[in-house]
């Protein structure tokens, strides 16, 4: 029998390649004339290329030969036109057309269905016979569906050629079995890669043979291109379904990418970030969008790229969470370059999606917001608390700008200049208030807010949120959202800082951080910007340090004191004291509203502002001081000193500074529109809110570092100091003894002020012991203040002596005491 089997196989190899040998005459001979070869597209040589049956692939490869020439030669015919045997020729084309539908669709489908088995279905299973177990026939698998593909394209195109299909049925055929509204959000990455090569293959056929795609197609086939060019994982398919766009004349003119297949594949390679990519998407959504027939028809698209976001986000998610957070930071660079790629690309997208659902601007919005805020919660490593003058925290500070920058966060500055268009265009729109209300929400009070210590990914969040209200002040049409933005939410967080909720404090403190990382830039240095924004919180400084009802938090008013110093430096001059009392003489109307208008508050009233805040600092600081040293000393009393004094010029009185500085700037922003978010939103971002008071720190040292940061200023601010030193200079006289550490503090702001000896404190006897190295170097930011008045450690006495720009010499000498 071995012999029988041997004489079989032989006999076998002998008919295959006889009949090899026939279906290539076949193919000449319909490559030179369609007509008298019908016959040979016959249903024996279809069953050939079926998956089901046993044939090599030498002679399935002939069949697709033997369609691919039938199909140049039904072009062939259609191309002689008119003539004497015109009407034989559209017979024998639309047999030969039939019969490629008809007899041959199904066989090579059956192909792509061995590879593919969804496409029968959603429940159907793989096919599981004798050949597919074969492993030489799932070795060539791959091949034969590529061919496959090929040649159901090139049938398809040809249908629609010869207009017996339609270009939706084409695109239902590629989005099977899910259908055109689904396949894209639902269909897996095996999926998609056949649909955008099949949907190439289609293009390339039509535009070989002259194609000209009507609007509804033109959009159809933009949109494949926009959702493959934002695929994850179809870097091949996107060569080619754009290779086959840039060719077909209808398209062309809206993609701006190379259209050399060599140049075009070692771009995508390089593109690592997707910024190329965003510009591609973004060029041809701006053309689009300009193009009057495609206008009306391109409205969908946010809407179906968010679902598609969404769809693509999970997949990503199950691949690895590092891939995924690359692949988000690469959509939103699209996104991004989408909204702000052409000047006039807002106006464009201001259209509606559809009923109830928005405009696309604000679908593309919302979007990238979503996306920025997403990462603030969940994907920034926060990291330890630093001391924010320790050479670590500038060390992680530069490591977490460099993070930030390659997420979506990055594109904070657009998307504020993006609400603040659309604010300018509609200042109730409710798109803007509810996702600047989760933009500012999110950015600030997620942060852990403790006096003198904050995270390097914290710092850096509010650095680019600073970042971004000044650059949206700055661009066209973006006025005024960082003056809104003070006066509202910074205002509130600054307002409610005495509150008995624990967040409170700690959001009063990220506030004044956020206004630090403002005066930081040179931008937010200029006169004219810190006139409209510094008025909107001067009231708010007195509300954090003298509160109407509940106690002061002792944590917000160190960090205030800290601040303060920062915010007169960058002013080009000071107040002189006299001014302060001089206003109460002038005539103003109690009408004002200097708050609500977005352009810089005037020179003089700016001033007459700064003059009654600064006679309530010194005062509240010269206050802070006295009663922490002297237990029994209430404010009132320091305050009744203080306006006994023939040379005091100021109010010593808080409620009249509280009174003078409201009727100075006039009513605030109404902050109805923001409590109402804040109802719809109580429990948005429960679970990321800090819990536990912020340590409340040494409030006496924060207030003497702001006098001598005022005095180092200017004569002007030695002169503001000078009001109230007095009472500090009688207490800490007689009880310096007791206070080592505040002692030592006060003789270094004295002589580096030049203040003279008379102000000088004078030796303490006994002396009291050095205290041991490890207190002079404990954290005096978390240290609660006592009555005795304890060391508040080596770090804070280098900071104060720095601050006043003292020699290394006098630094050792305090650091010693």
């Amino acid at each position: 029998w071995i012999e029988r089997l041997a004489v079989i196989r032989t006999a076998m190899r002998a008919n295959q390649e006889l009949l090899s040998i026939a279906l290539a005459h076949t193919e000449v001979q319909i490559t030179n004339s369609i007509q008298g070869s019908r016959e040979f597209l016959s249903e024996s040589i279809a069953r050939l290329v079926e998956a089901r049956r046993p044939y090599p692939p030498v002679l399935r490869r002939r069949v697709f030969c033997i369609i691919r020439a039938s199909i140049l030669a039904i072009y062939r015919e259609k191309a002689l036109g008119e003539g004497a045997a015109a009407g034989q020729r559209r017979e024998t084309v639309t047999e030969a057309t039939q019969a490629l539908q008809n007899l041959f669709w199904v066989p090579i489908e059956s192909i792509l269905t061995a590879e593919y088995p969804i496409r029968q279905g959603l429940t159907a299973q793989p096919a599981d016979t004798p050949l597919m177990r074969d492993e030489a026939f799932q070795e060539g698998l791959h091949e034969l569906s590529e061919a496959a593909i090929h040649a159901l394209g090139a049938i398809a195109a040809l249908n629609v050629l010869c207009g017996r299909t339609t270009w939706e049925e084409v695109e239902a055929e590629a989005a099977r079995p899910y259908g055109t509204v689904l396949f894209w959000s639902c269909a897996n990455s095996l999926y998609r890669g056949l649909a955008l090569r099949f949907l190439s293959v289609v293009v390339m056929n039509l535009q070989q043979h002259g194609y000209t795609a009507h609007t509804q197609v033109l959009s159809s086939l933009l949109k494949v291109w926009v959702l493959a060019m934002l695929d994850p994982t179809q870097t091949k398919a996107q060569a080619q379904v754009t290779l086959a766009l840039v060719k077909l004349e209808a398209t062309a003119k809206y993609l701006d990418c190379p259209r050399e297949a060599h140049g075009l594949v070692d771009a995508l390679k390089r593109d690592s970030d997707g910024c190329m990519r965003a510009q591609w998407v973004a060029s041809c959504l701006s053309r689009a969008a300009k193009d009057s027939r495609l206008g009306a028809l391109i409205h969908t698209w946010p809407v179906e790229v968010t679902t598609y976001f969404q769809a693509r986000m999970k997949e990503m998610q199950q691949i690895s969470r590092e891939e995924c957070v690359a692949w988000r930071a690469r959509f939103c660079n699209a996104v991004a370059a989408c909204l702000t790629c052409d000047p006039g690309m807002l106006q464009l997208l201001n259209r509606p999606v559809r009923v109830q659902a928005g405009t696309m601007l604000s679908a593309f919005l919302r979007l990238l917001i979503a996306q920025v805020v997403e990462h603030v919660l969940h994907g920034v490593q926060r990291g330890p608390l630093l001391d924010l003058e320790s050479d670590e925290f500038i060390l992680e500070l530069g490591a977490a700008r460099q993070a930030l920058r390659g997420s979506p966060v990055k594109h904070l500055g657009e998307v504020l200049w993006i609400l603040a268009v659309m604010r300018s265009w509609n200042e109730k729109d409710p798109v803007v208030t509810q996702e600047l209300h989760l933009l500012c929400t999110a950015l600030v009070e997620t942060l852990p807010g403790e006096s003198g210590f904050e995270s390097a990914a914290g710092m850096a969040q509010l650095e680019l949120f600073a970042d971004g209200l000044l650059s949206s002040g700055s661009r066209a049409g973006g006025q005024g959202l960082g003056h809104y933005v003070l006066g509202t939410y910074c205002r509130r967080w600054l307002m409610r800082s005495s509150y008995r909720n624990s967040s409170c404090p700690r959001q009063a403190i990220s506030a004044l951080r956020l206004l630090r990382c403002l005066l930081a830039p040179e931008g937010g240095r200029s006169d004219a910007l810190l006139r409209t924004y510094l008025p909107q919180v001067l009231l708010p400084f007195i509300h954090v340090l003298q509160p109407e009802s509940e106690p002061a938090s002792p944590a917000a008013a160190a960090e205030l004191f800290r601040f303060v110093p920062v915010m007169l430096a960058a002013m080009p001059a000071l107040p002189t004291c006299a001014r302060a009392k001089a206003v109460t003489q002038a005539c103003i109307d109690f009408n004002r509203a200097l708050l609500l208008a977005s352009h810089p508050v005037e020179q003089e009233e700016f001033l007459n502002a700064v003059a009654v805040l600064l006679d309530f600092l010194c005062c509240a600081a010269a206050c802070s001081i006295v009663c922490q040293v002297d237990g029994g000393e209430s404010p009132a009393g320091v305050l009744g000193s203080l306006r006994n004094r023939d040379d005091y010029t100021g109010f010593a009185d808080f409620t009249a500074s509280r009174t003078w500085l409201f009727r100075l700037l006039g009513r605030p922003f109404p902050s109805m529109p923001v409590e109402q978010q804040y109802q719809k939103s109580a429990l948005a971002l429960a679970s990321h809110m800090p819990s536990g008071y912020p340590s409340a720190g040494d409030g006496a040292t924060a207030a003497l570092h702001f006098l001598a940061a005022l005095g180092s200023i200017s004569e002007a601010g030695k002169a503001w100091v000078l009001q109230v030193l007095a009472p500090i200079f009688q207490l800490l006289d007689a009880r310096g003894s007791q206070h080592i550490g505040l002692s030592a503090k006060y003789q270094v702001m004295v002589r580096t002020m030049g203040l003279g000896s008379e102000w000088e404190l004078s030796p303490q006897v006994p002396a009291s012991p050095a205290p041991p190295l490890k207190a002079l170097r404990s954290d005096a930011g978390r240290a609660s203040p006592s009555a005795e008045g304890e060391q508040s450690g080596s770090r804070e006495v280098r900071e104060f002596a720095g601050l006043q720009g003292l020699a290394g010499r006098e630094v050792a000498v305090v650091a010693q005491i």
